[in-house]
Order: structure tokens, then C-alpha cells, then sequence
């Protein structure tokens, strides 16, 4: 219909085979949708589409008559969207490409034409330490961020290419223990979660009441504590255990059986971190930085890579989960386990931006200690007491279905495939 313009655009691949194409859709400006192919998700790929109209498509396909490949071909003239986010106690905001420090024009944001740029649209926002350029295809949307060390960027995330940063010294937050938490938003990792799996974000406490806590001699379990859990039960269980808090006699077990709704395998999430440590001198005309390690820590495993090993949207680290959120690794692929098994990170996830949870937890260690801290006095409500963490033992399914657990991870390669699932739906 004249006027009527895309507002999301669906792809999605089957894990079967040579990749061929299982379900396209997308929604319209005027309420209207369209669905072709069978449901649940192997992978998700979600063009930036909004506001443009479809000219066209084009198909590729396989010898045995499936279609391998599907794209819309749609217009270009759909506005850049800005995603703003202020993560300082100043007045900051954005309006109509501009944006504003207490109320004082601070960054443009400005349309480029002529350059050499073939396929891709450019923003130039200035001033920038770099070239400050952003290209981006379709609809994309630019994640601009205002952090409490003074700093900013600007980027399009997997929608386009480059990053933009700067130093805005009136933004500079001399309280230590604030600027640390404006700082853990500024690398906290996205991450990267396998769209047919069911591991989707939830929060420590939903976790823990599903759980109790197990001690395990000669490799029989035996009931530790069998009472609700939560953070403070867990952190006087921590305590109990004494000796005994250890990743091989201890555990904490699900009140399910494996493949019942409330086991592991329907709601637990991955424990990851990302660390980013900047090494910067700063001052009222100069600012530079570099991140010099990251670490990915899995299983009390703590591997630290190379900056250039990893990937980046702006300072954020992609953090890639395996088939069932229990390891983590800097790219998509199929990476070799024992047992014959394999990891499966797909190349077309589901993004979880831990940045822009509303809450952030702080839990500050001490080097010389080999400790946490307790959390410091005053208003500092990102400061999280630690007993709880002190737990040292690890998470386990009850039950094992057919003794074949490490065959259901062996992603493509396996006799066994997870389901089909829905959609997921984003977390608070």
C-alpha cells in the first residue's frame, strides 16, 4: 500500500544441513504482518529495516530445491535513530543532532555526503579523538554514552562500522567509588547468547530459590542444607561448609529432575564477566586510553586475551556463550571438547547489552586479601555485601537423561539437538 513502510524484518536459518533459509517475516507501518516458514528459532538475523519500503527480493538456491539464501531489497531513506544514554548524575541530553552538557551544545552529530563510503551511510560526530566517523546501513540505531570518568562514545553495533569517542572534562566524577560504577557500565560485556536455547537471562535471586545445597563424598551426594535459598542462606551455608567449600565437595543442585520446567536446563543463566582494564592520563585538554586484557571467566576459569583475539562494539567485549551458557569465547564458531563433545557459538545471536540493565552489582576484590571487600559506608547502593559469592562450589543438573549429557552438547555434530523455541523476550 502506498505509504506503507517495513517496521521489523525476521531471518532465520536452519541448523540442519547447508544452512537453508526456515522462516522469514516482518511487521508493517500499518499493523500488518507476514510469515512464511515453520516456527522456532535455529538463528535470528533482524536487518535494521524500520521505516524503509521494499523494492524488491532476491533468493538463492540449493541444489536440492531448498532456498539457501533470501534478501529484501528496501530503500535507504529511513532516518538514523539515537539510542541515549547518560550514565552521569550532570543534565545531559540529545536533541536533533546535537548534544547538550548542562544545557551548552558539547557534540554534533551530522549527516556525510561524497564520501567514499559505496554501500554504507556516514555520521560524523565531532570533536572526536579518532576521525569520529559511523557508517551504518537501513535503520540503524546509534548507541551514543555519556560515562562518569569524563568520557563518551558512539557506535552502531553489529548495524554498521567505526566508533566515535571523546573526553568532556566537565563530566569528570571525582568520588572514586561513583566514577568505578560509571565505569563497570562502560565495559560491562554484550552478550551473546544462542537463539535456540532456552539459557535466557534471569538474576541470581530467581535462581537461587530453585536450588539447595549438596555435599558430595567419594562422588555420592548427600544433603547438605535443604531449606529455601537465597543470598543470605547461601552466604551462612558458604560459612558452614567450612572446608568442605570446594568446586568437588560441594554443590548446589536443582529441587527438579533434569528436563522438568524449573531444572537448569529451562532458566539457568551464564555467569560471565568481561574485564577491561584501561590504562589513561587525563587532563582538561588530552585523554587517551587502552584496553590492554580481557578476561572471560567460566567455571572459575579466568583465560585472559588479547584485545585484538576479541571482538568490540565501542569498549564493550562481545562475550560469546556456548550451547548452554557454560563456557564463554571471544568468536562464534565450534570449539572441541572432551569427550567428543563440542561448544556451539552461532554466528546470528541473540544480543544481551549488559550495559543497560538497571541495576549494576559491585563486588570489589582484594589483590594481597585473595578476597572480597565488604562493601564501603556511605550511599553506595552498587556496592553489594559479598558473603553470598564466597560459595564455592558449583552448579549441577540432577539426573542424567540416558547417561548422555555430554552428547547434548555437542552441538551440530551430535545425535541430539536442543528444541525449537520461540522468540526470546529481552529481561529486566
Amino acid at each position: 500500500m502506498d505509504g506503507e513502510t517495513l517496521q521489523s524484518l525476521n531471518l532465520s536459518s536452519s541448523g540442519y544441513g547447508h544452512k537453508s533459509l526456515r522462516q522469514l517475516s516482518f511487521t508493517t507501518s500499518m499493523g500488518r504482518s507476514f510469515e512464511a516458514g515453520p516456527g522456532g528459532i535455529d538463528d535470528l538475523l533482524q536487518p535494521p529495516v524500520a521505516e524503509s519500503q521494499i523494492c524488491g527480493f532476491h533468493a538463492w538456491i540449493n541444489a536440492d530445491r531448498f532456498v539457501n539464501a533470501f534478501a529484501l531489497c528496501c530503500t535507504e531513506n529511513a532516518p538514523f535513530m539515537v539510542n541515549f544514554n547518560n550514565f552521569v548524575s550532570s543534565y545531559c541530553t540529545y536533541q536533533n543532532g546535537v548534544v547538550l552538557v548542562n544545557g551548552q551544545p558539547t557534540i554534533s552529530i551530522t549527516k556525510q555526503t561524497h564520501l567514499p563510503f559505496v554501500k554504507q551511510r556516514v555520521l560524523k560526530i565531532s570533536p572526536s579523538m579518532n576521525d569520529g566517523l559511523c557508517m551504518f546501513n537501513g535503520a540503524a540505531v546509534l548507541k551514543f554514552s555519556i560515562f562518569g570518568d569524563g568520557t563518551w562514545e558512539a557506535h552502531f553495533g553489529k548495524d554498521g562500522k567505526g566508533s566515535a569517542a571523546g573526553f568532556i572534562p566537565a563530566l569528570w566524577i571525582k568520588d572514586e567509588l561513583v566514577r568505578n560504577e560509571a565505569l563497570v557500565r562502560k565495559y560491562a560485556p554484550i552478550q551473546m547468547l544462542n537463539n535456540d536455547e532456552v539459557y535466557w537471562q534471569t538474576n541470581v535471586d530467581d535462581f537461587l530459590s530453585h536450588m539447595i545445597v549438596e555435599t558430595v563424598d567419594n562422588g555420592q551426594p548427600q544433603p547438605f542444607d535443604e531449606k529455601p535459598l537465597n543470598r543470605y542462606a547461601l552466604a551462612e551455608a558458604a560459612a558452614a561448609l567450612g572446608k568442605r567449600n570446594t568446586n568437588s565437595t560441594a554443590r548446589l543442585r536443582t529441587r527438579a529432575e533434569l528436563n522438568e520446567p524449573s531444572d537448569t536446563q529451562d532458566w539457568m543463566t551464564g555467569l560471565g564477566t568481561s574485564a577491561c582494564q584501561p590504562e589513561r592520563s587525563g587532563s582538561e585538554i588530552s585523554w587517551t586510553e587502552e584496553i590492554y586484557k580481557v578476561m572471560m571467566a567460566a567455571h572459575g576459569d579466568t583465560p585472559v586475551f588479547d584485545p585484538n583475539d576479541c571482538e568490540f562494539y565501542g569498549s564493550q567485549v562481545l562475550a560469546h556463550f556456548a550451547n548452554g551458557d557454560h563456557e564463554i569465547y571471544p568468536h562464534a564458531g565450534i570449539y572441541d571438547r572432551a569427550m567428543g563433545a563440542n561448544d556451539l557459538c552461532k554466528p546470528n545471536p541473540y544480543e544481551f547489552d549488559q550495559r543497560l540493565g538497571n541495576n549494576i552489582e559491585i563486588y570489589r576484590w582484594d589483590e594481597d586479601a585473595q578476597d572480597f571487600m565488604d562493601p564501603p559506608e556511605g550511599n553506595y547502593l552498587a556496592y553489594k555485601d559479598p558473603s553470598w559469592i564466597r560459595y564455592r562450589g558449583r552448579n549441577w543438573q540432577r539426573g542424567s537423561l540416558m547417561g548422555l549429557v555430554a552428547r547434548l552438547e555437542r552441538g551440530p555434530k551430535g545425535l541430539f539437538r536442543p528444541g525449537q523455541y520461540l522468540t526470546p523476550q529481552r529481561r529486566t
